[in-house]
């Protein structure tokens, strides 16, 4: 975060031409974030997303239960034990993004979700994982997304921007 605040501009930052202020005693430090690396692992992040989304509806698999989604995220995502108290605190943790998730793979199933106009759905999946931490609040001007959370025990932690703002 002090780099992209110090950054002037995206180029600036790209080529490493930000220079954090030093701490006493430390030297400056020069930053460099290669944004169209990080550009190419979200776009390969969503086109995954949608060819495992159409793999999953074209074999007629069903959506994966709570706990399928949460044995999924602590195998392959955190390297975690699968324990039954384990999967029962990502079940909880992640109930936002399993809902989004879920709201998804009900679309694509109906045949009216096009995973090419919607792959941001990714990114949006990827962020309501921060909803695990209990403190956090999400806050979008995205009412579709909002929408998605319907069935979301963690709905009331997705505000709206206005209503957020007014709150404030």
């Amino acid at each position: 975060m002090p780099a992209l605040k110090q950054a002037r501009d995206g180029k600036g930052l790209s080529l490493g031409n930000v220079v954090l202020r030093s701490f006493s005693g430390v030297p400056e430090l020069t930053v460099r974030i290669d944004l169209p690396s990080l550009r190419k692992e979200m776009e390969d992040g969503k086109k995954l997303w949608a060819e495992q989304l159409k793999l999953a509806r074209n074999d007629g698999k069903g959506m994966p239960s709570v706990e399928g989604y949460a044995g999924y995220i602590l195998g392959f995502q955190l390297h975690a034990p699968r324990t039954q108290h384990n999967v029962q605190q990502i079940s909880k943790a992640l109930d936002a993004a399993y809902s989004h998730l879920a709201h998804i793979y009900h679309q694509s199933t109906k045949g009216a979700y096009n995973f090419d106009r919607n792959r941001q759905d990714w990114i949006d999946n990827q962020q309501l994982m921060y909803l695990a931490d209990p403190d956090l609040t999400f806050v979008t001007a995205d009412r579709r997304l909002i929408a998605k959370l319907a069935k979301s025990s963690d709905r009331h932690r997705v505000r709206e921007f206005r209503e957020f703002a007014k709150a404030i």
